[in-house]
């Protein structure tokens, strides 16, 4: 059946001489695998669109019970992909989207999710920004989506208001802490490793 879905490409990979192997975090499917025949080939159009942080509007043969669908025609949203180096820009593109490839199955639809990650995508794809605001923002938002609800307004390891810390030293900045899951103020058990705890850094 051909069917068209909004997608974000979560990663590419080669596939024999001169097709490779996408997968898509698309809006009606949830994430799957395409196959672009020729996407290596510069002479193909779509040779240069299928890049990991783009968002496209895809056209595709789907079969729910083939682990590959090929794909007949795209067209090109958005894309990240500045001329000029930057760090930040990319740094916060590539750790959302490999978040949500490794949270995500295949056919498992998700249409909060994928809003958000186009609304993170379009956002980045701005000329300028904030990056990792943007990140901690979308990093908020994804939990939530999940079902977890973290603590926002104390230190998950000293109990302190974190307004007022932050009113007292602006410059300190601030963690988010996968378990036990909420922000934190640097130091603490943070440095020495307590708790197991995953941070990302806030400023």
């Amino acid at each position: 059946m051909i069917v068209k879905t909004r997608a974000v490409v979560l990663r590419e990979i080669k596939y024999r001489d001169q097709s490779k192997l996408c997968t898509l975090f698309t809006r009606e499917f949830g994430k799957l695998t395409v196959i672009l025949k020729g996407g290596r080939n510069p002479k193909n159009r779509l040779s240069g669109i299928f890049t990991a942080g783009n968002l496209l509007d895809c056209v595709m043969y789907r079969k729910a019970e083939r682990e590959v669908q090929l794909l007949s025609d795209a067209s090109l949203l958005a894309s990240p992909m500045f001329p000029e180096a930057d760090m930040e820009r990319f740094g916060a593109l590539y750790r959302m989207i490999d978040l949500v490839n490794r949270t995500t199955e295949r056919d498992e639809k998700n249409l909060q999710l994928f809003t958000l990650l186009e609304t993170a995508l379009r956002e980045i794809c701005r000329e300028r920004g904030n990056f990792p605001l943007l990140y901690a923002w979308f990093l908020l938002r994804f939990i939530s989506i999940l079902g977890f609800e973290p603590e926002l307004r104390s230190c998950v390891f000293t109990g302190r208001n974190l307004r007022e810390a932050l009113q007292e030293c602006p410059s300190r900045g601030l963690r988010f802490i996968m378990n036990p899951g909420g922000l934190a103020l640097p130091g603490n058990n943070l440095q020495e490793g307590g708790n197991n705890a995953r941070s990302s850094r806030l400023n």
